[in-house]
């Protein structure tokens, strides 16, 4: 009789994974997060860890659509955060400002001061709608553009708390 082969779960696939990513060993780490995959092929946590390894590899298409599994089966900050970081990585600023923007709009980081979670103003979140619209229209950049963008940073840089989106005055010389 041979040896039965001991039966491995998905969690210990990931496991296995996770701890080769930590090492260094991406290639490896890929292997055993798509044997978890298959097993389970709706658990995000695997695809955000195979994202990081195929990023390690530098397999940026295959990492951006693992993290992009990842946000459809769980839109969360890691996951949107992840995949920002990836779109810049591959030049795609238009979607990576997407990607901030609802970064933004979900649940927010908690303030270093304080336990209390922080949570975006509706000024703060005009501001980010203002942001993305303009980095549209900047794509577009058309002459009728022109006039739109104009007008949306002249409400950007008149934002009425200063502090928080006027910049800094510049020092007398």
């Amino acid at each position: 009789m041979g040896i039965q082969p001991s039966k491995v779960s998905h969690y210990d696939l990931i496991k296995e994974g996770d701890a080769m990513l930590k090492e260094g060993r991406s290639d490896e780490a890929i292997e055993r997060l798509s044997g978890a995959l298959e097993m389970v092929p709706d658990y995000w946590v695997a695809y955000i860890k195979r994202a990081r390894a195929y990023r390690n590899e530098g397999m940026l298409e295959a990492s951006l659509a693992d993290a992009t599994m990842a946000v459809t089966l769980h839109n969360s900050r890691s996951t949107r955060e992840l995949r920002r970081d990836i779109y810049n990585l591959l030049g795609d600023t238009e979607n990576a400002n997407l990607d901030e923007v609802e970064i933004m709009k979900l649940a927010p980081k908690k303030d270093a001061n304080t336990t209390k979670k922080t949570s975006l103003s509706d000024d703060e979140v005009r501001y980010w709608a203002l942001i993305e619209e303009r980095e549209k229209l900047k794509a577009e950049l058309n002459k009728s553009s022109v006039a739109n963008l104009l007008q949306i940073n002249k409400e950007v840089i008149n934002r009425t708390d200063p502090q928080w989106v006027k910049p800094p005055s510049r020092p007398s010389q």
